[in-house]
């Protein structure tokens, strides 16, 4: 399992996103742990926090097609933009 770390706003460590992903076969699985806009950033709280949604099945699993690595690589390219995607829904809730 890796994790993807996203600082909502880097100049005071307030709020913040992590995502628990894992690849696998033909397949990504992640789970998205969300600080709120008020509490400080803890990466290790997030991390903890996107495990235990992950293994508790919390996930959203998305099928890859065609080359592997090339999704891979997509992929990672792509989760600093769901993180900001992500916070900026939660912020218009």
């Amino acid at each position: 399992m890796k994790f993807f770390h996203y600082i909502q706003q880097k100049n005071t460590g307030k709020g913040g996103i992590t995502i628990a992903y894992q690849f696998k076969e033909n397949k990504v699985t992640f789970s998205v742990a969300q600080c709120s806009d008020k509490g400080t950033y803890k990466k290790r709280t997030g991390r903890d926090v996107a495990t235990e949604k992950f293994l508790n099945g919390e996930t959203i699993t998305l099928a890859i097609k065609g080359d592997k690595h090339k999704a891979n690589k997509t992929f990672h390219a792509e989760l600093p933009h769901l993180s900001y995607s992500l916070a900026q829904l939660r912020s218009s809730i």
